[in-house]
């Protein structure tokens, strides 16, 4: 096989085995969607060009036409008046010419962009859900008819397209008269004129009338184009309606956005009946553009998986596995599109600074209201889109235009008489409230100034309790029109005010108020109801169009006031006076008469939603009603098929013998003589062998429930099934079920006369019964034979299954000729009636032509040659390796020359060529080695890919390596670095190796979760990572494991630094600051460390990766397996982890290597590698082994005998019976599982010890212990060890270290065996020791604290303490005495939970509470640690609400508090000195620890984005975004951060302080992982006594509360923070607000806080812990 074909067959399988990250849907669509608008840009700017090139040509004529007729020479005014005349004209007539031409132009284009949006409609949607849109999903487009009639009837202006370019052009005409009519009246010349229409050269021609003219031409012309755009995208969704439900509206959000896009953005809406209805509560349904160069558009949502299942099964079979479950999901809270589109404006706005904010709003009142969170954005745009700003609500309310009638009678000092029903309290206060207070309050409102909260109430004491005749007209208002009605804003408030009061008095009303409904009815059928309406006013040619626009107006504005339910009654109220002249046919009171109007409206209203809820909502009265429908239907067809003589079998056999045909098929398969489907067998799913057409023969004539055919009623059937009614029916139904009527199959119009009937009181007609009937039997006829089918036929190589069984059924039943039954039955029959050794033979026939089947060469197989080839080339290449020096010899020698070739042919097309975008790059580039440049890219590609790095992280990555190594530069100029790196990459792309892929991810900007697009590199030839890795020579970069040990630079410059790539120590901060970090000499200890950590020499467990690498070729489940879908990212973690540690394990088998150590910003110490590294899972820990072996010694087994039992699950029994458990596990099993660890599982499976035999007996081992007071009394160590050996699970704490382990005391047994001493083994196993609940242990050594010290092991005691547990007891006890009654507290708490679900319950919660982190986080960690767990057979946690989630969070966090009260007040002085740091100003709180001098730098900058612009290499764009920090602070983050980061800085100065204590004592060989301390076995009593002394150093003389507050103060940093109330919340200070002694006020990001000093005793009192007894500690860390 050919090495191209053999990679694509390896890349075949791999892709299989490995899988492919999936994007949802709906972020394809939204992809495809951004792409598409730079096309529609094209071709907008396209018509700009067109437009363009028609109005210079206007301009000519026109000028032409000037020097024609050149009044300004003429003599005599008759003379001057005629050249006048004739200028215009003949000017007038060619600007209407030339835009006869443009309107042509313009429709032309139109059309084509509608023929491009509509195939563009259904490909973006079947390329995001199919992968390649060559499968259908979506498939009706638009006919050219349809088209053309969308760009002609397209509303432009309020005109059709079609008379637009009119309008223009008269507008153009006036504005060429009127420069002529100027130039005559200022007696100017014609070059005067000229400039006029053609604009003066010196503002570049801009400000003629042509070129305006050819601007507003231009905006026409595109908003023309989004118009039919967006219409013909709507219409294509809706003829797709079967797989579309929707549209969702994005915006392009920026400082340029108009205020109705902003309002609008995020509305989504589906269709319903014909209309559209808002599923979020927004804004009435509006498609884009709203406005002129709108550049807004729709997002079509997809129906749910399930919906296309149940609606249309034939398309969803045609969607690919791994996207079915994305199918449908919306998009996040947050979008982007083109560049940003945010789910909702008031997001977009939050990002803006208070000048944008103003802008938009329109007033420094406005902001101040929306800061506060009194009104949403979307509360400044009406329903129609016009913003009110709030000086223009104060101008018309000062006119009295916006003051209703009903408001102005309160102008006076008169007192509110109380409603009838008021009570005596109400009335009194009523009776001393003025009328006109009420009246000056709602002025105040209207004009946007603020309204004191006790006002605000008292409004709406004054709106409950009045009498509501105070607000409503009087008795003897009675206007003569509509006009005089409802003609301005004033008097249609107060209409809206009289409306308000009176519907409280329409009892039909208040009972079918949404609010007192039980059900959501008024939501789902309000958007019907509203659409006839709205239908009604728009068709009925009685309403005069001033008097339709003011209704429409009403129903808009009065939505805010009087609600959307109320609202659509009202406007019903009004029809008949709006289709009157006046209003004289009224006779009485109209008062009355309106009155009445409005409750018979509210009565229509309530019937029409009666009458709408069955066909709007899914409810069981409606599937009643569509099987009731279906099946008399079904039924009458059948009876009519029988009744027909001719269409029964003239042969055919009876009923009895029907059943008897049945009954032997039942027996055929019962006696093994046919396969079939399912546990038993029946005469639908035995496979009789038969042919395609005897086993539909046999279907039909036999086996078809109700309806038995002979072949010339099956050509009958197959006409009928032809019809579009049938066929719709099918694509709507699954082969199988019932066919029943659903809304899919009745909202289509083909089913149009069925619908109304359907729901009618009488029912369908007969006539149209019988004829639906007739459809739904053909339905289920066809579908029943498609689900009887499957299984029977042999589907050929390539064919879709269900595909090819439609294709053979319409061959069958369009047939002219369809066989009889007689074949199919006489073969039965010969089935049946064999004898005993017929059918032993039948049997023996079978399994032979199975097993000769199954021993055909699979695909599978030949992948596995196909590899086994690769290896034999690998081996070739090591021999030719080995026979020379040539680097092209190498394994890596082909890759490396394609990239040095491309290299060395891009730098040769580019530095001689000043037009080339990478003119500076080659030039930079062109005297260096050209294979070392190739090996650096590789190099660095391979690192992030291996790593999952951003396009931009790579690149720039690369950049910055190559002007270290190449251009001895530590800090390039970043867009430098991103341009070189891009110009390399770009060259190791185009080898094909590589690749650049465009991908949506979850990043954080501005501290916020958006959805980013973004580039990725991916590995593209699967022998590109492995060659590279084979070739030792690649590690030396950032990512791998290396193979010398690594040491950070101490000279010039260099300070920590790696020199050989130029990596910091402190990861993620600007290298000079590192390097003036270390320069001084300070922090040299933390170098030293890092040195000491990073000169480990590490090796591969071979037998781990031996035993790994046949679990994965076995496809056991052990192995994480490549996820199904993108979005689960825990999945696709996981198998990412594995992948790279098997690869870089493969790469480095028997060989010594070395990992790269850098600290964090606070000191916490990481790997730089990628695989293979401590801080890895358990399989990277698994594979890895210490290279150096050491003795066990005097004590070394005891330490490793408790660490084999930590990771067996055995970790919280006492030490000496952790050893007598290892005992307890027999040798022969140890020698057995590590010969055949796959036939001796239990070290990988959950299994219960005692009964599988790995513990024999447990005798010897205490049965209890005594443990401190206050804890119990005793430990029942016995039920303790039996609990856990029952539910053993060594997989969850740590397999492959388990079986490591097992294998080296393996070794230990051998080595006994064969005479030697155990003390003299050495052991190569990192043997670990964990801190318990180290974040409170440092507590305790900060505080002093003696009851935190106990629950954390720092005080002896017999048995393991268990902060956890503890927690939980107090969770436990609270729930059962301070909040038994709480239902939430008792459905979710409860005692009698297992031992380890109620230490896992609690343990994230109690140490993220000492973080800051508050009740939801704690909450939400209690579910997520219980998910799946099952209380009477119910996974009650798995949903709960975040009501619920917030309440046993604050239980937690009251227990914790509780039990750690000195944890807690630590913690509130770490906030109070961040808090400082925010009230000084101080944007940074740095340090150096006490011990070590760790550097210690903390800053929470806002941080935005800036876009770069990189060449492809081949023409293209590559547009990326880079993050930059911003100087805007984020002072809430950085208060809340500081105590958990310096807890970090603590513990990571313990962990360093132990390795350097280590280091001096000749200790070589570390494993740390933050607060688990690991080394070998032999070494672990140096480790412990270590680890005691460090923590001991560090807080037994020192107060470190003191030192910090010492060190900031010195810093100058004021010793102030925040003043709370009992609440604990911050203080704002107000005008209202009286300072106590010691308080005053400081402004912090533009609002006033009150402050006071620190209290100083908190930070200088400590509690009575005094380290006694710390050297004997059993368990401090352990």
């Amino acid at each position: 096989m050919a090495k191209k074909d053999l990679t694509k067959v390896i890349s075949a399988r791999r892709k299989v085995l490995d899988g492919v990250s999936q994007k949802r849907v709906v972020d394809e669509l939204l992809d495809e969607l951004t792409l598409h608008a730079l096309q529609l840009q094209q071709i907008a700017n396209n018509q700009d060009v067109v437009l363009g090139k028609f109005y210079k040509d206007l301009s000519d004529d026109l000028l032409g036409k000037v020097n024609k007729y050149d009044f300004s020479k003429a003599k005599g005014n008759k003379l001057k008046a005629k050249h006048i005349r004739n200028l215009m004209k003949e000017g007038t007539q060619s600007i209407e010419n030339a835009h006869k031409l443009i309107q042509q132009a313009v429709r032309d284009g139109l059309i084509s962009v509608g023929e491009l949006e509509t195939q563009f409609a259904i490909g973006s949607l079947n390329k995001a859900v199919t992968g390649t849109g060559r499968v259908k999903i979506a498939s009706e487009t638009l006919s050219p008819k349809k088209i053309s009639a969308i760009a002609d009837n397209l509303i432009v202006e309020g005109v059709p397209q079609s008379q637009v370019w009119n309008r223009q052009s008269k507008r153009v005409q006036e504005k060429f008269k009127d420069a002529v009519r100027m130039s005559y009246q200022n007696n100017e010349d014609i070059d005067t004129l000229s400039q006029r229409i053609r604009g003066s050269s010196a503002n570049n021609y801009k400000d003629g009338i042509m070129n305006l003219s050819k601007n507003q031409a231009n905006t026409l012309a595109r908003t023309s184009i989004s118009s039919v755009s967006n219409r013909t995208r709507e219409e294509t969704y809706l003829a797709n309606s079967d797989v579309i439900k929707g549209v969702q509206f994005l915006a392009h959000l920026d400082s340029n956005t108009t205020d109705i896009c902003r309002a609008f953005s995020g509305d989504q809406w589906l269709y319903e009946d014909g209309g559209y209805r808002n599923i979020e509560g927004g804004h009435e349904y509006r498609q884009p553009p709203l406005h002129f160069n709108c550049r807004s558009t729709m997002l079509p949502l997809m129906k749910t998986s399930a919906e296309l299942k149940l609606v249309v099964p034939e398309k969803w079979a045609r969607i690919p596995k791994d996207k079915r479950k994305t199918v449908g999901k919306k998009l996040g809270p947050k979008v982007c599109h083109s560049p940003c589109t945010y789910r909702d404006a008031d997001e977009w706005l939050k990002s803006q600074d208070k000048k944008v904010r103003k802008q938009v709003l329109g007033s420094d009142k406005a902001v101040e209201m929306w800061e506060a969170g009194k009104v949403t954005m979307s509360r400044f745009v009406t329903q129609k889109g016009r913003t009110r700003t709030p000086d223009e609500v104060a101008n018309l309310y000062a006119t009295k235009e916006l003051v209703p009638e009903t408001v102005l009678k309160l102008k006076s000092t008169d007192k509110f008489a109380a409603n009838a029903g008021a009570s005596k309290e109400a009335k009194d206060r009523l009776a001393q409230v003025e009328k006109g207070k009420f009246l000056t309050l709602e002025g105040k409102l209207q004009t946007g100034k603020t309204v004191s909260q006790s006002d605000r109430d008292l409004m709406g004491y004054i709106l409950k309790n009045a009498d509501p005749t105070e607000f409503e007209y009087n008795k003897g208002y009675a206007p003569s029109d509509f006009k005089d009605f409802l003609g301005n804003k004033g008097k249609r408030l107060a209409f809206f005010n009289h409306t308000a009061k009176r519907f409280e008095r329409i009892e039909g009303l208040r009972k079918g108020d949404l609010s007192l409904r039980s059900t959501n009815k008024l939501n789902e059928t309000e958007s019907l109801v509203y659409d006839e309406i709205v239908s009604k006013i728009s068709k009925d040619t009685k309403i005069s169009s001033a008097n339709r626009e003011v209704l429409l107006e009403i129903f808009e504005e009065s939505k805010d006031i009087v609600g959307t339910k109320r609202s659509i009654p009202m406007l019903e109220s009004l029809l008949t006076l709006a289709r009157s002249d006046n209003f004289s046919f009224i006779e009485g009171d109209f008062v009355g008469y309106m009155n009445n109007s409005l409750k018979n409206s509210v009565n229509s209203y309530f019937s029409r939603l009666v009458r709408m809820e069955i066909r709007t909502t899914d409810s069981l009265e409606k599937l009643k009603r569509y099987a009731l429908v279906s099946e008399s239907g079904k039924t009458t067809a059948r009876a009519r098929m029988n009744q027909d003589k001719k269409q029964l079998f003239e042969k055919a056999p009876t009923l009895a013998e029907s059943n008897l045909y049945k009954k032997r098929i039942t027996a055929i398969g019962r006696r093994d003589l046919r396969s079939f489907a399912g546990e038993t067998p029946n005469e639908l799913n035995v496979d009789l062998g038969l042919s395609s057409n005897e086993t539909l023969s046999l279907y039909f004539g036999v086996l078809q429930d109700g309806v038995r055919m002979r072949p010339s009623s099956i050509t009958k059937f197959g006409t009928r099934v032809q019809s579009k009614e049938v066929q719709f029916v099918i694509s709507r139904t699954i082969p199988g079920d019932k066919v029943v009527l659903t809304d899919a199959i009745l909202n289509n119009k083909m089913f149009a006369k069925y619908k109304d009937k359907v729901f009618s009181g009488r029912g369908l007609p007969p006539e149209l019964r019988d004829e639906l009937g007739m459809i739904l039997q053909d339905a289920q006829l066809y579908q029943d034979a498609r689900r009887y089918m499957k299984g029977k036929f042999e589907v050929p190589v390539g064919e879709m299954p269900d595909v090819f069984l439609r294709k053979e059924l319409d061959k069958f039943i369009n047939s002219s000729r369809v066989p009889s039954i007689s074949g199919s039955t006489a073969k039965i029959d010969k089935l049946y009636n064999m004898n005993a050794a017929k059918r032993v033979k039948e049997r023996e026939r079978r399994a032979k032509k199975a097993r000769k089947t199954l021993g055909g060469e699979g695909a599978f197989s030949r992948l596995l040659r196909s590899e086994e080839s690769i290896t034999r080339k690998v081996d070739v290449r090591d021999t030719r390796r080995k026979a020379g020096e040539d680097w092209e010899l190498e394994s890596d020698g082909p890759i490396l020359r394609s990239t040095n070739d491309l290299i060395v042919k891009s730098i040769e097309n580019d530095y001689r060529k000043p037009s080339s975008p990478f003119f500076k790059e080659a030039n930079l580039l062109k005297n260096d080695d050209p294979l070392e440049l190739a090996r650096l890219t590789n190099g660095v590609a391979l690192s992030s890919t291996q790593k999952g790095s951003m396009y931009i992280q790579a690149v720039k990555k690369l950049g910055e390596r190559y002007y270290y190594k190449f251009q001895n530069e530590l800090m390039p100029d970043e867009d430098d670095a991103l341009r070189i790196g891009n110009y390399l990459m770009n060259s190791l792309v185009k080898t094909g190796n590589v690749k650049r892929l465009k991908s949506v991810q979850r990043v954080k900007v501005d501290f916020q979760m958006k959805d980013v697009t973004s580039w990725v590199l991916k590995a593209n030839n699967p022998e590109w990572e492995t060659l590279l890795l084979e070739n030792k020579k690649n590690y030396d970069i950032d990512g791998l494991p290396r193979f010398e040990a690594p040491k950070y630079g101490r000279g010039k410059l260099t300070h920590g630094i790696y020199e050989d790539t130029g990596e910091a120590a402190i990861r993620g901060s600007d290298k000079d600051w590192v390097e003036l970090q270390y320069r001084n000499g300070k922090s040299k200890a933390s170098l030293d460390n890092l040195d000491a950590e990073a000169g480990t020499p590490i090796r591969v467990n071979g037998y781990i990766y031996d035993v790994l690498s046949k679990l994965r070729s076995n496809g056991d489940d052990f192995i994480p397996s490549a996820p199904k879908m993108k979005t689960d990212v825990v999945a696709r973690s996981k198998h990412d982890s594995f992948m790279r540690a098997m690869n870089t394990a493969r790469g480095l088998r028997d060989q010594k290597f070395y990992n790269g150590m850098s600290n964090d910003k606070y000191g916490r110490t990481y790997s730089n590698a990628s695989a293979l590294q401590w801080q890895g899972d358990d399989f990277n820990r698994g594979l890895m082994l210490f290279d150096t072996s050491v003795e066990l010694g005097k004590d070394g087994l005891e330490h490793y005998k408790q660490a084999f039992m930590n990771i067996a699950g055995f970790d919280k029994i006492p030490l000496r019976e952790r050893n007598r458990l290892y005992d307890l596990i027999d040798d022969d099993l140890i020698l057995k599982t590590a010969a055949d660890p796959f036939g001796n599982d239990w070290w990988r499976t959950k299994s219960n010890w005692i009964e599988t035999g790995v513990f024999k007996n447990l005798r010897g081992v205490d049965v209890k212990y005594k443990v401190p007071k206050g804890e119990g009394g005793t430990m029942r160590v016995l039920d303790e060890i039996k609990k856990l050996a029952v539910e053993a699970d060594p997989r969850g704490d740590g397999a492959m270290q388990f079986l490591a382990m097992i294998k080296e005391r393996a070794e230990m047994i051998e080595w006994t065996r064969a005479g030697n001493k155990l003390s003299k083994f050495k052991s190569r196993i990192p043997v670990q020791i964990d801190g318990t609940t180290n974040v409170l242990q440092h507590i305790a050594g900060i505080s002093r604290d003696q009851s935190t010290a106990s629950a954390v092991n720092m005080t002896v005691r017999n048995g393991v303490a268990d902060a956890y547990i503890k927690t939980r007891d107090a969770v436990e006890l609270l729930a059962r005495t301070k909040y038994k009654d709480d239902p939430v507290i008792r459905k979710y708490v409860f005692e009698g939970m297992a031992h380890s679900k109620r230490r896992k319950s609690v343990k994230h919660g109690l140490m993220t509470s000492q973080y800051n982190a508050g009740p939801s986080t704690l909450g939400r960690t209690y579910f997520d640690a219980l998910h799946g767990y099952e209380v009477k057979g119910e996974k009650i946690f798995d949903n709960p609400t975040a009501g619920e989630v917030l309440r046993v969070g604050r239980l937690i966090l009251e227990a914790s508090e509780n039990e750690f009260p000195e944890g807690f007040k630590t913690r509130t002085v770490f906030n109070q000195l961040a808090e400082a740091h925010t009230l000084s100003n101080k944007k940074e709180i740095t340090l150096l620890t006490p011990n070590l001098g760790n550097p210690f730098r903390m800053t929470y900058s806002k941080a935005t984005t800036r876009q770069v612009e990189l060449d492809d290499g081949n023409g293209g764009i590559i547009s990326v975004e880079v993050r930059v920090e911003t100087d805007q602070m984020d002072w809430n983050k950085q208060e809340r951060a500081f105590a958990p980061n310096i807890i970090h800085a603590f513990d990571a100065e313990h962990k360093s302080l132990v390795v350097n204590a280590m280091a001096k004592q000749g200790v070589k060989d570390f494993s740390m992982i933050h607060d688990s301390f690991g080394a070998h076995a032999g070494n672990m009593s140096l480790m412990k006594k270590a680890t005691k002394e460090a923590f001991i150093q560090m807080y037994k003389n020192e107060n470190i509360l003191e030192k910090l507050y010492k060190h900031f103060k010195s810093q100058g940093v004021e010793m102030v923070r925040y003043s709370r109330d009992n609440f604990g919340r911050k203080i704002k200070y107000t005008d209202s607000t009286v300072l106590s002694k010691g308080q005053s006020t400081r402004e912090v990001d533009g609002r006033i806080w009150v402050i006071e000093d620190i209290n100083k005793r908190d930070i200088l009192e400590l509690g009575g812990y005094d380290f006694r007894d710390f050297e004997k500690l059993d368990y401090f860390f352990h």
